[in-house]
């Protein structure tokens, strides 16, 4: 079975556009999604929750992170890059 990228009737020059931007398909994809009346609110709805969970999750590291710092100065970062570079990366 032949592929999109080897068939003879695309030229070359859309197939390296094609298989450069792969990227770019998801962006379309959810314009389209959008676009469509049938599909709007089950895209708004997941993408507001996927919003708000990385919210949260972002809150609740800097939460975490924030207090071990206070409690632990040896987390700090100049302490960490004083002892060794590897070890701040990890921490990281």
């Amino acid at each position: 079975m032949l592929s999109l990228t080897q068939t003879r009737f695309i030229p070359n020059k859309a197939r390296c556009y094609i298989t450069d931007n792969k990227r770019l398909f998801l962006p379309l994809l959810l314009l389209i999604s959008l676009a469509v009346p049938a599909s709007r609110e089950f895209t708004l709805q997941a993408l507001s929750d996927a919003f708000f969970q990385v919210s949260v999750f972002v809150a609740a590291t800097l939460l975490i992170y924030y207090y071990l710092i206070d409690k632990l100065p040896q987390l700090q970062r100049r302490y960490l890059r004083a002892r060794s570079g590897i070890l701040e990366v990890s921490f990281a």
